[in-house]
């Protein structure tokens, strides 16, 4: 899948008119992936209302792992969320080039995964029941199947300030090219896009102004990321479950984020730059760059996994190690190894010399990378839950179909919020496409694609 397109650096004229075209009307490729996602999504519906109608039975929940798949993928989208503005504010503050390839793309992914994370559990008629955690996070004393938890309000409402930051920041990004979009517009659409724009002409004082904070958000929302993964990470570490009371889960939660933050972009943006033809702007070097990120993070995340299981065979704790046995040997043994697998052996084939960073190899790491980091979740909770400390709480969890569905509509939700997005704001900077620097020349050529 490689290409031998050129890739020379485009004038400002060649950076409006490319990045613009994104946004003609679709064609019929892009409609048959809207259908199919659309599809999907219709039976999230179907499956979310039976389980509403019937009650929570529907989707499987039984004792000893109430929420499997809904922890799972919960954790799952917020953890994608979190990774794609880190991804840009890091890369803004140590001023890193080729971000400007990626970073539209890693902060819609944010703003899309955030809020596809906080329906996958709901049930409206239980809405007035609330816990904070997860059910053996917060009450580990009491059976699970006593504790009547309907939403995670209390974890959501914790990624709030985040998805506040984090929305801003997209939109103040934004506000340069929606004037573009202005200027190239007539009618109705121009007097919407002069809305958005919020007055924007690119004057010198205007651009003073967006630098300064742009760069203060970026500052705010790197610490704040951190922050709340590492929150995130202490719930499951306060609580008395093997395989979660360790301290190793902050920074550990943290690197899986990078990890993933880096696949969905890939998987996201390479697909664009095939169909919209945007080699000029994510060129060989970005991918490259990329490329050479995954496996770094897959090098530290096999670092952690080996101290996670030094930890629990060094501690001397006969419930961790008959824990650690029975996740290796027992019934969650394929996803556990899966799990290895994508997360550690898939992503160092970046390492070979004869597997250049082309898209087709990046592609494929990208995709069992994020299969890998699902199922990190899904072991993290599941098996744990599953082999407790009293026999008589254990047991194995089996999909139903309901939820299943679910968790598969809220992959559709996301994919069409962001089929949709492309199609209605550039996904590509405009001014990041011409260099990040509005002083120039519009004659001159552009520099740092």
């Amino acid at each position: 899948m490689s290409d031998n397109r050129t890739t020379t650096s485009p004038t400002f004229a060649d950076v409006n008119r490319d990045v613009l075209r994104t946004l003609d009307p679709p064609g019929n490729l892009y409609f048959a992936w809207m259908c199919f996602v659309a599809l999907l999504l219709a039976g999230f519906f179907v499956a979310w209302t039976g389980q509403v109608w019937w009650g929570m039975g529907m989707a499987g929940k039984r004792v000893p792992q109430m929420w499997a798949m809904y922890i799972t993928t919960f954790v799952f989208w917020i953890g994608i969320g979190h990774a794609g503005t880190l991804i840009s504010a890091i890369l803004y503050l140590f001023r890193a080039r080729w971000r400007t390839s990626i970073y539209r793309g890693a902060e819609a992914m944010t703003i899309f995964a955030v809020d596809d994370g906080r329906p996958v559990p709901a049930d409206p008629r239980r809405a007035h029941v609330v816990r904070v955690l997860p059910p053996a996070v917060s009450e580990p004393a009491l059976p699970v199947a006593e504790l009547p938890v309907a939403l995670w309000s209390g974890t959501c409402s914790r990624s709030r300030p985040t998805s506040s930051v984090s929305t801003v920041f997209f939109i103040v990004g934004l506000v340069p090219d929606i004037a573009a979009l202005r200027d190239a517009s007539t009618g109705w659409r121009r007097r919407i896009f002069s809305m958005l724009a919020l007055g924007w002409e690119g004057s010198d004082t205007q651009w003073r102004h967006y630098r300064r904070a742009y760069g203060l958000l970026a500052s705010l929302a790197t610490p704040l990321v951190l922050s709340v993964h590492s929150v995130v990470s202490w719930d499951f570490a306060m609580a008395l479950v093997p395989g979660w009371h360790s301290t190793l889960f902050a920074p550990f939660l943290r690197r899986r984020r990078h990890l993933l933050g880096f696949a969905m972009v890939l998987i996201l943006m390479l697909p664009m730059r095939h169909f919209f033809h945007l080699h000029a702007y994510i060129q060989e070097k970005h991918l490259d760059a990329m490329g050479q990120a995954d496996p770094g993070h897959g090098l530290v995340l096999t670092y952690f996994y080996i101290c996670e299981v030094f930890t629990s065979l060094y501690s001397g704790e006969h419930i961790e190690k008959a824990s650690l046995f029975w996740k290796v040997t027992a019934t969650y043994a394929w996803a556990l190894w899966t799990m290895y697998f994508c997360n550690c052996v898939a992503p160092l084939i970046l390492f070979w010399k004869r597997c250049p960073h082309e898209p087709g190899h990046l592609y494929i790491v990208s995709i069992l990378v994020l299969i890998g980091m699902w199922f990190e979740r899904f072991n993290i909770i599941v098996p744990s839950l599953g082999h407790d400390f009293y026999p008589y709480t254990w047991g194995i969890y089996y999909p139903s179909p309901t939820d299943t569905m679910i968790v598969i509509g809220s992959f559709s939700f996301f994919f069409l919020l962001f089929l949709g997005f492309i199609k209605l704001m550039p996904s590509l900077s405009i001014v990041g496409g011409e260099g990040d620097d509005p002083r120039r020349r519009s004659g001159s050529r552009a520099h740092g694609h």
